[in-house]
């Protein structure tokens, strides 16, 4: 994929803030895309877009507190530490659009 995010290609997001486990194979960090729910890929996918968190709360109508539960999953469930990177894997998905 050519997508980029300030010069740098999206699987480079990924795997360089990805901390894996010892011994964890990279098999691992693929099917964690899979353990995600519809609510966390909708967000998943309004943080991609530049949304903030109030506005997203407003836009589902659930509270603040619920998206930064949300997004906290999300960075834990894929194993990435910034925004940059959410927005990289999202484009690598095809839930943004370049």
């Amino acid at each position: 994929m050519s997508w980029k995010v300030a010069g740098t290609s999206a699987e480079h997001f990924r795997y360089r803030y990805r901390r894996p486990f010892a011994g964890e194979k990279a098999s691992a960090l693929r099917s964690s895309w899979d353990t995600l729910t519809q609510r966390e890929r909708e967000i998943l996918k309004l943080i991609a877009e530049g949304h903030k968190n109030k506005d997203i709360a407003d836009l589902l109508c659930i509270s603040v507190k619920t998206v930064e539960k949300h997004r906290a999953n999300l960075m834990e469930k894929l194993g990435l530490h910034n925004v940059a990177a959410l927005t990289a894997l999202a484009a690598e998905k095809g839930l943004i659009t370049k």
